[in-house]
């Protein structure tokens, strides 16, 4: 744009304009698309906000990097690059959604409203320069030169509000104590001092001449005998200084303040001169008014006008003497709007925390991955990251594959594992607004239907995913063996890696086991539970060979039946918003034939067990099963309901074995000559309920720091709001109850089970003793 306007000028090179602005416009093109896709790629959230830096997993904004990023907008919109774009090109690097990500007047509206906070100080709304889920700082930088360059682009003038806004920030700036003059010294902010001078916007006590004046004699002393002005001042001499920097970077900063210092000075030459040169004439006019005009010994009738008029001068806008309110400023003040009060959870400005990693995957070559981990696989760090079952999975597929694998193919005994062991489910919700674009979406929770092996869970989530396709993912793995676990593994992000090979690891060592995360800083909400307990199933049923290795034991008094240990266990990772998440729902049910499952005894269960949407409707059935709070419930509910189920099974079958109903009383029977009758098998009864006993009283506390897990995570709680409560407490209400219920009748089944146990004992002593 700028030189456009300086064709516009120069009237010599009038003919060629249009072909210099061509080929301008052409070479803008080549950059205008990867620029376009890589400022998108840093803005997943479509906030128009890009982070300046990330510090201590912490991201930092910038009020001055977006004033330059919206007049890139400007003037790429101001010649028409959009307009020249091969629209082939365009259209496989840009979506719609991109495309509007573009525009400048939406970028500008969408960050001013984003730099837009409360001063808690003040308790004024003004502009922040920057901001980050930790602090909000609201004093100038010594680079935000570029904010009064965008006050005369008319950048805050969008309209009044923001044009207000500005101008309270400029005024709280005399109440920052770092804007004392007498202490700077980098020479940045003297330029900075000049810049807002000479638009007559005062940033610290002083005039904005008075400050203009003695900036530009700070600068005038601060120059070397080479014209340059130095990097950094003395802060009370005024004299250069020359620090020894370690860095390249410190170093490479005090040289570039010193050119920039220069540029300032040249581009507001005109505007000094014409500032200081008007307040010297004054002066000496004031001198000689005062000196020639004779005292006045009584008081005019004017006065009282004059005294007013003085009045309304020293006053402000809003009633209150600009001169005397005693407020200092901090330089930054902590960013927390958390309101603990009961269950309501409020934070605010989303996109100032961290986007969740799993949102930013791209599509997963797997004979690459493969390649790049056993080459790895040495290392000590890459195998904590990986695990047990996750390497052995490794292990099997280096044994079984190709050397000519080709990318998106699956080695040949994938297929034969579909047919005969795992099968999964995986559903995803997109983000509401993509959801009503595409009429053609047969269900709101898309793909549940559908039983997938390896194979097809490979194919549903070795893709790219963002919120538009799967803001919300929920796969189930009813039956799963080591080369599942590799997959999902394979298919997280980085930084979840090491999470996944764990959850996997436990569940196939049948560990009852309860992990709940919130961490502010990093914006994650992380829940694993698992558990264990038996179950009695039929002989002749056969078990699933997979994960976890089948563990089992004949009941004694009966050739149909053993006892046989199962594993449940679900883990999410998400945000603290509850805007986006991942779900694993893993179960081990060796006793348990599923629906579907009649014609073959050996394949489990091949349809999906969730009522997540109405049958033929089209529409969800209710959003309160894509509420993590609730869903996370449900799935408790139904661990539970299996491990219930269990220990009756157990337990009746033990009664039916000795002879004696539900009733205590019955156990009178139990005596020595019962024992003599079947010894061998009491002792395998003892056995069996002393190990029931144990899980069962694992589960028990496993559920009890399941419902301190709310008030151990303290004041870093995830978003819960009113609108929240409101509509899903009575669903909320409904499991948790479930689940208290479900809790107290494993309580009274361990304690049977341990009254029966010690009767057994006693009785089994009493007779040795005889």
């Amino acid at each position: 744009m700028a030189y456009d306007r300086f064709l516009e000028k120069d009237e010599s090179r009038a003919e060629t304009k249009e072909e210099e602005l061509g080929r301008l416009r052409g070479l803008l093109a080549s950059v205008y698309t990867p620029w376009l896709v890589t400022m998108n790629k840093s803005d997943p959230r479509k906030a128009y906000v890009w982070r300046h830096m990330r510090e201590d997993e912490v991201d930092i904004y910038r009020l001055d990097d977006h004033v330059w990023l919206w007049t890139c907008l400007e003037e790429i919109e101001a010649l028409r690059i959009r307009q020249g774009l091969d629209p082939r090109k365009a259209a496989l690097l840009i979506d719609d959604d991109e495309d509007d990500n573009s525009r400048p007047l939406d970028a500008q509206r969408g960050l001013l409203q984003r730099f837009t906070t409360e001063n808690e100080v003040s308790q004024q709304r003004m502009l922040a320069v920057t901001r980050s889920h930790r602090e909000t700082r609201f004093l100038f930088h010594a680079r935000d030169t570029a904010l009064f360059y965008a006050h005369d682009w008319n950048f805050f003038q969008l309209d009044k509000s923001f044009d207000e806004l500005w101008k309270r920030t400029i005024k709280s700036q005399s109440h920052h104590n770092e804007n004392a003059d007498h202490e700077w010294e980098n020479v940045l902010r003297f330029g900075m001092a000049i810049v807002a001078g000479t638009r007559n916007f005062p940033i610290n006590k002083k005039s904005a001449n008075d400050l203009l004046r003695d900036s530009f004699k700070a600068l005038v002393q601060a120059s070397c005998h080479n014209g340059l002005v130095a990097g950094q001042v003395d802060a009370l001499s005024r004299k250069p200084s020359f620090p020894n920097y370690s860095s390249d970077e410190d170093r490479q900063y005090y040289h570039q303040a010193g050119f920039e210092i220069c540029h300032i000075l040249l581009l507001h030459a005109r505007r000094i001169e014409a500032t200081l040169e008007p307040q010297l004439e004054v002066n000496d006019q004031l001198r000689q008014i005062f000196l020639t005009q004779p005292k006045r010994q009584g008081i005019g009738a004017e006065q009282p006008a004059n005294k007013l008029e003085l009045i309304l001068k020293l006053l402000d806008s809003d009633g209150r003497l600009g001169g005397q309110r005693s407020l200092t400023m901090r330089k930054s003040t902590p960013f927390n709007s958390m309101i603990d009060a009961s269950s309501i959870s409020l934070l605010d400005e989303e996109w100032l925390y961290k986007y969740p990693d799993f949102l930013m995957t791209k599509k997963i070559d797997l004979p690459q991955l493969l390649k790049s981990l056993e080459a790895k696989k040495s290392f000590e760090s890459t195998a904590e990251t990986i695990g047990t079952i996750v390497g052995k999975g490794l292990e099997q597929m280096s044994q079984t594959r190709s050397n000519t694998l080709e990318y998106g193919e699956l080695p040949g005994w994938f297929i034969y594992e579909d047919i005969y062991g795992p099968i999964t489910f995986v559903a995803s919700t997109p983000k509401q607004k993509h959801l009503k674009r595409r009429q053609n979406l047969p269900q709101f929770w898309r793909g549940e239907s559908t039983a997938l092996g390896n194979t097809g869970l490979w194919m549903r989530i070795c893709g790219a995913r963002s919120a538009e396709t799967a803001k919300k993912r929920f796969v189930w793995l009813p039956h799963t063996n080591i080369e599942t676990s590799l997959l999902c593994w394979s298919a997280s992000s980085d930084s979840d890696k090491s999470a996944v090979s764990l959850f996997f690891d436990r569940h196939s060592r049948y560990e009852s086991h309860l992990w709940d995360d919130t961490t502010l800083v990093l914006n994650i909400w992380q829940t694993k539970i698992h558990m264990r307990f038996f179950v009695l199933a039929d002989k002749a049923r056969a078990q699933h060979i997979g994960l976890p290795a089948p563990s089992s034991a004949p009941f004694p008094g009966t050739s149909e039946k053993e006892i046989r240990r199962a594993s449940m266990g679900f883990r999410f990772d998400g945000d603290l918003f509850d805007r986006y998440w991942t779900c694993h729902f893993i179960q081990y049910l060796p006793n348990l034939r599923l629906k579907n499952d009649d014609r073959d005894v050996v394949n489990p269960q091949r349809s999906w067990d969730f009522e997540f949407y109405t049958d033929g409707s089209n529409r969800p059935q209710d959003k309160h099963w894509w509420q993590r709070k609730v869903l996370e419930l449900h799935l408790l509910h139904r661990m539970l309901s299996a491990a219930v189920a269990g220990s009756v099974d157990i337990l009746t079958q033990i009664r039916k074995e000795l002879g004696i109903g539900e009733s205590a009383l019955s156990f009178s029977i139990l005596n020595s000559q019962a024992h003599s009758r079947s010894r061998h098998s009491w002792q395998e009864y003892e056995h069996i309920l002393q190990a029931a006993e144990e899980d069962l009283t694992s589960i028990l506390k496993t559920l009890q720091k399941w419902d301190t897990r709310e008030y151990d995570r303290g004041p870093e709680k995830p978003r819960w709001t009113r609108n929240d409560e409101k509509k899903y407490r009575g669903h909320i209400n409904k499991f948790r109850s479930q689940t208290e219920r479900q809790a107290w009748d494993l309580e009274i089944h361990r304690d049977n089970m341990r009254n029966l146990r010690e009767t057994l004992t006693t009785i089994r002593e009493k007779a040795r003793e005889d």
